[in-house]
């Protein structure tokens, strides 16, 4: 089976409060990749991805959790971090962006 490691961006998260309902591009990455939220009745209902040829690739949502009840949630770490992540065969990885949950 093959092995996919996820790379988490070091970015603010992606906001998609007062989106209207459709599809919306809400980050194009270095490689030309879209990441697209649609949008039904003012809440995401899902992601997709489209590199910059208009190909389709793969998305992931993760949701992360602190390790430990002991572990202090601060503003920049919440108790469930959610991040849309779009594959990348070329690099055997999913690159990770922080969406709201």
């Amino acid at each position: 089976m093959p092995v996919m490691h996820f790379i988490l961006v070091d970015e603010p998260a992606i906001s998609t409060h007062g989106l209207p309902d459709g599809q919306h591009v809400v980050k194009t990455d270095q490689f030309g990749t879209k990441l697209i939220a649609h949008v039904e009745n003012g809440r995401v209902t899902h992601y997709t991805a489209k590199d910059h040829a208009g190909k389709a690739r793969p998305t992931t949502r993760l949701q992360l959790q602190p390790a430990s009840s002991s572990l202090t949630v601060t503003p920049e770490l919440k108790p469930v971090d959610c991040w849309e992540c779009v594959g990348y065969d070329e690099l055997s990885a999913g690159v990770c962006q922080q969406v709201d949950c």
